[in-house]
This record gives structure tokens, C-alpha cells and sequence, in this order.
């Protein structure tokens, strides 16, 4: 993203992959976010998403700064923390 400091976001240290393309995030600063793929399962790299199977191979990159599925599919993880809904039954608890 254009414009953000990125040293600014947590970075994600907990992946949970959902059923119906979504997965929670759970970041450094104990938050953890809801990001629902389905409204991107359209657009370039991420058609071949939309098969579960592969969808569920979703990897945390080293550090923690996003998520990928190849080396040519994968999403930041500001734009995870950004645009992902809080979840309130995580939120505000360490994770342990």
C-alpha cells in the first residue's frame, strides 16, 4: 500500500484457515482478524483460490509479513490487518 509505513502493522504469527474461503490472522499485537477471500477469488492470481483444496495450503511467510499459497500467490499482511474484520472473541487476549 502506498503511503504506509509497514513497520507500523503487527505481523501475523498465527494462521487458521475458515471454511467458505475466509481465514483468521491472529498478529503480534494480540489482535486477530476475519479476511474473507471470496471477493477476490475473481481478480488475477487469486481465480486459482477459489479450488478449497488449494485454498487450504495457505502458508505464513517468514517474519510474519504476509500469506502465500506459491511463489505466486500470496497477500500482505497490512492488507490483512487493514481490511480484515476484528474478530471480539480474540481480540484483546495474548495469544499463548
Amino acid at each position: 500500500m502506498e503511503g504506509v509505513n509497514c513497520s507500523t502493522h503487527p505481523k501475523i504469527v498465527e494462521l487458521r484457515i475458515l471454511e467458505n474461503f475466509k481465514i483468521l490472522a491472529f498478529f503480534s499485537d494480540g489482535s486477530v482478524k476475519e479476511f474473507d477471500f471470496k471477493p477476490l477469488l475473481k481478480e488475477g492470481v487469486y481465480k486459482d483460490l477459489s479450488n478449497p483444496s488449494f485454498f487450504k495450503t495457505a502458508k505464513i511467510d517468514a517474519g510474519g509479513y504476509g500469506i502465500s499459497w506459491n511463489d505466486f500467490i500470496d497477500i500482505d499482511s497490512n492488507d490483512i490487518w487493514v481490511m480484515g474484520e476484528p474478530v471480539p472473541e480474540y481480540n484483546g487476549k495474548k495469544n499463548k
